[in-house]
Order: structure tokens, then C-alpha cells, then sequence
């Protein structure tokens, strides 16, 4: 520990007569230190959690669960990505499925739509 850490908390003591924290200017955040720890032990390591069930859960904005991930922890969020629902052979092969059941008088309409 440093010493002016032990220095500053004796001076503290000898002024206000408490070691605890003092009341400081500027507004006061909306969830305090253990809330924020029991928000990160939930948000850990897993997919699939919603900013907007957690700010239910806090009573808070979903901005406020955004801001205090952000500023106050080291955690970075990532946005899941969407897997495509059929592969390039999948939907080549829906195509081809699909132009076979359309009659030949709609075919000669939209013959030059097809690829």
C-alpha cells in the first residue's frame, strides 16, 4: 500500500472522524457497485443475454445497462451473427423446384426474371 494512501485516510479520520467514503458532487449512479458485480457474474461468458431483461430485472433503461457494461466493467458486448437459413445449393436447387411447378404460359411471361 502506498503511503500516502495511509497518509490521505489518517488526514480523512482527523477531519471528518470516519474512514468511509464521503458524499461526492455530481450525480450518483443508478446501480451501485454489488449490482454491477451480480450483473457481470450474470453476463459472463454467456450468449444470448438481453440488455432489456437485465434492465427489467434493475428497474433501470436498457441505456443505463448499455452505459454501465461499457464504462464500468471490461466486458465488450458482440452482436450475434445470423447463420443463413439454407446453403448456396439449397437454394439453387428451391429454384429449380420451383420453376418446375409454374405452368409454361406464366414461364414465357417471366422468362427473363429467370436466372
Amino acid at each position: 500500500m502506498k503511503r500516502s494512501t495511509i497518509y490521505n485516510t489518517i488526514k480523512r479520520y482527523k477531519k471528518y472522524k470516519t474512514t468511509e467514503d464521503l458524499l461526492r458532487s455530481g450525480r450518483p449512479v443508478k446501480l451501485n457497485n454489488n449490482q454491477v458485480a451480480g450483473l457481470v457474474r450474470k453476463i459472463n461468458n454467456k450468449a444470448g443475454v438481453s440488455q432489456r431483461r437485465f434492465a427489467k430485472h434493475y428497474n433501470v433503461s436498457q441505456a443505463t445497462i448499455s452505459r454501465t457494461i461499457n464504462k464500468r466493467t471490461n466486458i465488450r458486448k458482440y452482436k450475434r451473427e445470423k447463420a443463413s437459413k439454407h446453403s448456396n445449393d439449397q437454394q439453387q436447387r428451391a429454384q429449380k423446384n420451383l420453376w418446375s411447378t409454374v405452368p409454361s404460359n406464366f414461364k414465357q411471361l417471366f422468362h427473363r426474371y429467370e436466372r
